[in-house]
């Protein structure tokens, strides 16, 4: 510690560590595009994810000659930077651990983030929907009001299951948080059932319909 700052917890000196290559291999980041090192194996393991393995599954992994180009091995096939390799892991680590930003189906998982701070919870309404709450979703389009801000956050949703001990991207989806509403209207109102009793119709979430499907 100097004068109350522990200096690893600096910015400018993680960001000087960071560009520190130690002789290691430099190519030019496919996230970032900036040139400089790159990791030969994916620094964080991916938790999580359906079938993976229990200690973190990678997410970008070459181990035998058959699946080298141009003679690079391991990730050097598709180089990622140091920063940008942690950053990933990290956020897939922290995304997959939270009931509010992921959702297991059979065996994939489905994670959800938005550019900003945004309240709307997505998966509440696949899991577990709340008959006030897609009352009050269907009901906004005619009421020409809604809680969210006008500027509409961007909506980043990302699907991953696991093959041995790889991760497989099975689907990735960009648009904004007024599109996901509009289409769960859509959802809520094509699946929508009148109770034979007459009463208010109660929104089934994926879990109820897959099992009213299939036994």
């Amino acid at each position: 510690v100097v004068d109350g700052i522990i200096p690893t917890d600096l910015p400018s000196v993680q960001e000087y560590w960071a560009g520190r290559n130690e002789g290691g291999p430099e190519a030019r980041c496919l996230v970032t595009g900036m040139l400089g090192p790159v990791v030969d194996r994916m620094p964080t393991p991916i938790k999580g994810v359906p079938d993976g393995q229990p200690t973190g599954t990678t997410l970008i992994s070459v181990n035998m000659p058959a699946g080298e180009s141009y003679g690079l091995s391991a990730t050097l096939n598709s180089p990622i930077g140091k920063r940008a390799g942690e950053k990933i892991g990290n956020a897939l680590n922290r995304l997959l651990s939270s009931d509010r930003h992921s959702l297991r189906i059979g065996k994939a998982v489905y994670v959800y983030w938005t550019r900003g701070a945004e309240e709307f919870d997505f998966l509440s309404f696949l899991s577990n929907p709340r008959p006030e709450d897609v009352a009050a979703l269907l009901k906004s389009a005619y009421q020409g009001r809604e809680s969210a801000p006008v500027k509409s956050s961007d909506f980043f949703a990302l699907c991953l299951s696991a093959n041995v001990s790889r991760i497989v991207v099975r689907d990735y989806q960009e648009t904004t948080i007024d599109a996901v509403k509009a289409s769960l209207a859509r959802w809520f109102e094509t699946i929508r059932i009148v109770p034979y009793d007459g009463g208010d119709y109660e929104p089934m979430g994926i879990f109820r319909l897959g099992v009213s499907l299939f036994r």
